[in-house]
Formats: structure tokens, sequence, C-alpha cells
């Protein structure tokens, strides 16, 4: 294994791992994905696209759990700028490289945030 190929499947988890965290927030009831929010805001879905065209297996899934985890919240949907070209490459090249896959799992979570970010 090479260095980049390290590197990208470390940060596809640490992806994960902090978009999944929720804050509570004021009074709000439910806690927020306010981590995925921030990271969306950012510029996080050009990055989510860019590993999401990894040519190996283990890091498409890994992708797919970070699209998920960084998506499956609709709060997190919206703070997503629908006119940026990260979301444009997301939805372009991203998701069809992870639904096309031939893991199970990584084309389920892309097929599911798919349908979430299309709908």
């Amino acid at each position: 294994k090479s260095q980049r190929f390290d590197a990208m499947a470390k940060a596809a988890a640490d992806i994960e791992a902090f978009a999944a965290q929720t804050e509570p927030v004021g009074d709000y009831p439910f806690p927020l994905p306010c981590n995925a929010i921030r990271f969306l805001r950012l510029g996080g879905a050009e990055l989510l696209a860019g590993l999401a065209e990894a040519q190996d297996g283990a890091l498409k899934r890994a992708a797919a759990g970070a699209v998920w985890a960084t998506l499956q919240h609709p709060l997190a949907r919206r703070a997503l700028p629908r006119e940026s070209g990260g979301w444009r490459r997301l939805v372009r090249d991203g998701l069809p490289a992870l639904c096309g896959c031939s893991d199970a799992v990584a084309r389920n979570r892309a097929e599911r945030a798919k349908a979430l970010l299309l709908a």
C-alpha cells in the first residue's frame, strides 16, 4: 500500500467519524449534525467526490460511509450549496462511481445518499 492510499483511507474514516457526531443546540429537542454542516459549508463535497472516484474497493467503501454520514441528516443536505462545483462534482461523478462499484455496502450507501440528494 502506498502512503497516498493510507492517507485517503484515513481521511474517509475521519470524515465519517467527524460527520456522525451530533451536538445539542439551544432548546432544540434533538441533537443536530453540526460537524456535517460545517464540513459541507467549507467545501467538503469536493473532497467527498475525490474520495468516491478512488479505484480501490476499500476506499470506495470508506468514501461511501463518509458520504452517507455527511448527507443523511436533512439539515446537512440543506447546508450543501447547490450552486457549488463540489455539489455538481459529487452528484455527476462521485455518486455514480460509488453506485457502480462492486462492493454491496458502498453501493447501498451511495444509492441512499443519491436518492436523498436528488429528492
